[in-house]
């Protein structure tokens, strides 16, 4: 015979058979001597040894049927809503991921190529002032052609030589015997709409007559020399 404990959504399902009085003694030693321990959750005798009784745990029967049904769908539910939701955070995280590399990388190839020398193109001409053999000659004029940004001054080197081949580095501040004087609206870059003029500061570069100056505008970041006018002819 067999009855049914309730222990909540589960039955404690248990079945009687009754022993002869010989059996009682041969299984209770069995069970004692440990002859079938992994056998002691599904039989047992009771404590005087009328009975043997085998049980199992099962789900406890519905009333109408109904609620097995439910749980197996909530169930499937749930397994089948969980990848539908990891697949939805995959997509966002790589959506996200995409657009932050994207900005990243534009800003770096933007960067990159404002800074660059190679996008930055001069031109030097003679100033129309005639050269004498005064120390403060204005000597020419330089401007951009091509200039994606403006240069700050601490990263460019100006240099003109001469026939004697020395070269002669001409800076904003003065501190030279070559000096820029700038006509833009910021003294820390050269602007890639300015014109500057390039004058003798107390030494005669050119005493009068006529005087070739090579020239050479670099990056003393790089080292990269900028492209424009090789030579300007004073006069």
């Amino acid at each position: 015979m067999s009855n049914c404990q309730e222990e909540g959504l589960f039955c404690l399902y248990k079945w009687y058979v009754p022993l002869p009085r010989r059996a009682k003694n041969i299984i209770i030693k069995i069970l004692l001597r440990g002859a079938v321990m992994h056998f002691l959750p599904c039989f047992q005798t009771n404590a005087g040894g009328d009975y043997i009784y085998a049980h199992r745990r099962g789900r406890k029967a519905p009333e109408w049927g109904l609620e097995d049904k439910n749980m197996n769908n909530e169930m499937n539910n749930d397994e089948a809503v969980s990848p539908v939701i990891a697949t939805i955070l995959m997509v966002a995280i790589t959506v996200v991921l995409a657009g932050v590399l994207y900005v990243w990388a534009s800003d770096l190839a933007n960067s990159n190529q404002q800074d660059s020398p190679d996008l930055y193109q001069y031109r030097a001409s003679n100033h129309n002032d005639n050269p004498s053999a005064a120390t403060d000659d204005a000597l020419m004029v330089l401007e951009f052609m091509q200039a994606p940004a403006d240069l700050n001054w601490a990263n460019i080197d100006i240099q003109i030589t001469g026939a004697d081949g020395v070269p002669h580095t001409c800076k904003t501040d003065g501190s030279t015997d070559c000096t820029i004087t700038q006509y833009g609206s910021d003294d820390t870059f050269w602007e890639k709409s300015e014109v500057l003029h390039i004058s003798e500061n107390g030494e005669d570069l050119c005493n009068g007559g006529s005087c070739t100056f090579d020239m050479k505008i670099s990056d003393t970041r790089t080292g990269t020399t900028l492209t424009g006018t090789p030579s300007v002819i004073v006069d």
